[in-house]
């Protein structure tokens, strides 16, 4: 029988998804602009040039994968890329602290909580020390 090996990530660090999301929708609606909108013809120029390109060099696409490669990302795919994205790294950051500190996962998660807190206030000029 195979051990799989199995790693808990602190309910902290797990359900900080929801914030990560509420963060991208307040930007968004700090800027008045959808996500993706800013790179959208340029993403969909790219993806056109390489197509071509494939298709110069003799490869088929059918019309229907055409569209859907062109299209581009939807504003979903966006915010759940972002999402994805943060929550590795979170979890990386833990799993380093965990080691660097020689705590368990949840005491990392809180070691960097309270550093960002720190350094966010130290950055700002409202910490003295």
């Amino acid at each position: 029988m195979e051990r799989k090996n199995i790693l808990i990530i602190p309910d902290v660090v797990a359900s900080s998804g929801g914030l990560v999301v509420s963060y991208f929708e307040w930007l968004k609606c700090l800027s008045n602009v959808r996500f993706g909108r800013l790179t959208k013809k340029w993403e969909e120029r790219s993806k056109l040039m390489m197509l071509d390109a494939f298709e110069a060099a003799g490869g088929k696409v059918d019309e229907e994968h055409r569209h859907k490669i062109i299209q581009g990302p939807s504003e979903r795919d966006i915010v759940f890329s972002g999402l994805a994205d943060s929550m590795i790294a979170a979890c990386h950051e833990t799993i380093d602290t965990s080691k660097k500190h020689g705590c368990n996962l949840r005491q990392a998660a809180y070691i960097n909580a309270i550093t960002k807190i720190h350094d966010s206030n130290k950055s700002s000029g409202l910490f003295l020390a």
